[in-house]
């Protein structure tokens, strides 16, 4: 994240109340999240490659989101914690446009993102 710029921040409900600025995903966003408890940071490179951090703000339960990525996206990869690579998370497929992200308690992923449009 070091080497990354920060875009925007978007939270799905509910909203922590002291949440400065808690915004929802605008309506024409490449991507849309409707499940609850979901922080999404966005974040580009100095290339404007876009990244983005899913963070689960239930500190006490696990949570499963599911992320709406409209068609310019032709790749997502999500960083392994572990060994610090990229792997595929996302490729459209045929009809699909759904990602699946299990998040533990209070714990995040990053991803990054090809788009061709």
């Amino acid at each position: 994240l070091a080497k990354l710029q920060s875009t925007g921040v978007y939270h799905t409900k509910p909203f922590h109340p002291e949440a400065p600025g808690a915004a929802e995903f605008p309506e024409d966003h490449w991507i849309q999240c409707s499940d609850e408890h979901l922080v999404l940071g966005m974040f580009q490179n100095k290339d404007n490659r876009p990244y983005f951090l899913t963070v689960n703000s239930d500190i006490t339960e696990e949570r499963t989101s599911r992320l709406t990525i409209d068609s310019s996206v032709s790749l997502v990869e999500r960083l392994d914690r572990k060994s610090g690579s990229w792997e595929k998370a996302y490729g459209p497929a045929k009809g699909k446009t759904t990602l699946t992200v299990k998040l533990p308690p209070g714990g995040g992923d990053l991803f990054r993102v090809t788009r061709t449009k």
